[in-house]
């Protein structure tokens, strides 16, 4: 399948124009793209210069001649050296493919490699007809088949490391902890504001950034524990046969070694910052997907902690984790109803020395939908996780502005203010000031 893939790339630019004019070189439009998708052994056919075209690859690896002019199919078989078993089999294949007018064609078949090794061939065409139903164009490649099963190989092994630090990445993690596999505690290493890191620094750096830290880590764990590469800025560790010391114990050898360490990468220097998760394996739960879904939560509370680097699930945890879920459910479905259920409240400010009222701070306030008044500090950190908080902040504005003027027009102090609380995630936010103008108006 990727063989194809790579050919349909190549075959895709040639026209039709370009084959049947006796002034163009299939050969030379195509020679570095082919290579450049590393397709090094193929031949082309050219009905216009009655000619085939083996490439320098080709000629040097099976013997094959450079040109063949005016093949046709026994002299082909003759001169590319087929074993002589196999040359009816390949007539008739061939005689009827082109008779039908087959664009895709595949075959395999045994050499004598420079008339003394033999080799398993296998062939894959594409052929392109001209309005008299005659091969006007066809574009080959080769393959040695015992390298295509060793390309096959190391493509299945490519695909389970990860590209930057040649860790097992996440698909290898999958397949090497499963219900069936055991395990006894799982840690994720966060690497906090990597975004900003890349922003910053570029991705060259970043990358870089990536590899220390993963060979880092591998040096700490020494052999005890599997560590995978588990996103981009995320690695997981399995601790195999290990208690739960023997994880904090590393735990705490991490946190020692970033807390003082830093990192200089191409003249660059920065201390890495990072929140670490933990689950244990308990003989009641032996599901990955909740045990995955414990350590995000576990990951989520640890960045919820300054102080903390390290958080250890535990069960009051996934309560606050389902809490949490249910709040933010609830409250898009209020936001999505004109805010229902949201109020401000209005704390009065006096001037002391005349004691007159001459403003006020507003304060959120949400009910659920079972009348329960949401703290506000639940209620801001949900709105602030999941960007919420954008749109509750533009509807406390317009309402706090509203509400000011209708003080004011209702015979309130001249100068009477509101105070309103602002989320850095608003202040941060291009169209915030514009929309503060025009309330204002």
């Amino acid at each position: 399948a990727e063989i194809g893939k790579h050919m349909n790339i190549a075959y895709e630019t040639i026209s039709p124009d370009s084959c049947e004019t006796k002034n163009t070189d299939p050969l030379e439009g195509l020679n570095n793209n082919i290579k450049k998708l590393g397709l090094e052994c193929f031949f082309i056919y050219s009905h216009a210069h009655s000619l085939i075209e083996f490439s320098d690859y080709a000629t040097e690896s099976f013997g094959f001649p450079s040109k063949i002019l005016n093949p046709k199919i026994p002299v082909l078989l003759n001169m590319l050296q087929i074993v002589p078993e196999d040359k009816e089999r390949i007539t008739v294949f061939l005689s009827d493919a082109l008779a039908n007018r087959h664009n895709n064609i595949e075959i395999d078949f045994n050499i004598l490699a420079n008339g003394i090794q033999r080799v398993h061939i296998a062939l894959h065409m594409k052929c392109l007809y001209g309005t008299d139903n005659k091969v006007i164009f066809v574009y080959g490649s080769l393959f040695q088949i015992n390298n295509i099963f060793e390309l096959i190989k190391r493509i299945d092994t490519e695909a389970l490391l990860h590209p930057i630090s040649g860790l097992p990445n996440r698909k290898k993690f999958f397949l090497d902890v499963s219900d069936k596999v055991p395990f006894d505690c799982l840690l994720i290493f966060d690497i906090q504001d990597f975004k900003s890191i890349n922003g910053a620094f570029g991705y060259n750096i970043g990358d870089k950034i990536i590899l220390k830290v993963s060979e880092i880590l591998s040096r700490m764990i020494k052999g005890r524990a599997g560590i995978y590469h588990y996103s981009l800025d995320q690695f997981v560790i399995v601790f195999n046969h290990s208690s739960v010391n023997e994880m904090i114990e590393f735990v705490e050898r991490t946190e020692k070694y970033f807390s003082s360490t830093h990192m200089i990468v191409d003249g660059v220097e920065l201390k890495i910052k990072f929140k670490i998760g933990g689950v244990c394996f308990k003989s009641h739960n032996r599901n990955l997907d909740e045990l995955l879904l414990n350590l995000d939560v576990a990951l989520q509370e640890a960045k919820r902690n300054p102080n903390k680097c390290f958080h250890l699930f535990s069960d009051r945890d996934k309560q606050t984790y389902l809490e949490k879920i249910s709040l933010e459910k609830e409250l898009t479905y209020a936001i999505q109803r004109k805010f229902m259920g949201f109020e401000l409240h209005y704390q009065p400010l006096y001037r002391l020395n005349d004691n007159k009222c001459i403003g006020a701070e507003s304060l959120l306030r949400w009910t659920d939908i079972n009348g329960k008044m949401i703290p506000p500090n639940i209620l801001i950190p949900i709105l602030e996780s999941n960007g919420m908080i954008k749109n509750v902040g533009t509807w406390v504005l317009d309402t706090a502005f509203k509400q000011c003027a209708k003080w004011i027009a209702d015979g309130a102090y001249a100068d009477f203010y509101i105070n309103v609380n602002l989320s850095v995630m608003q202040i941060e936010d291009e169209q915030f000031f514009k929309e503060v103008m025009m309330f204002i108006k």
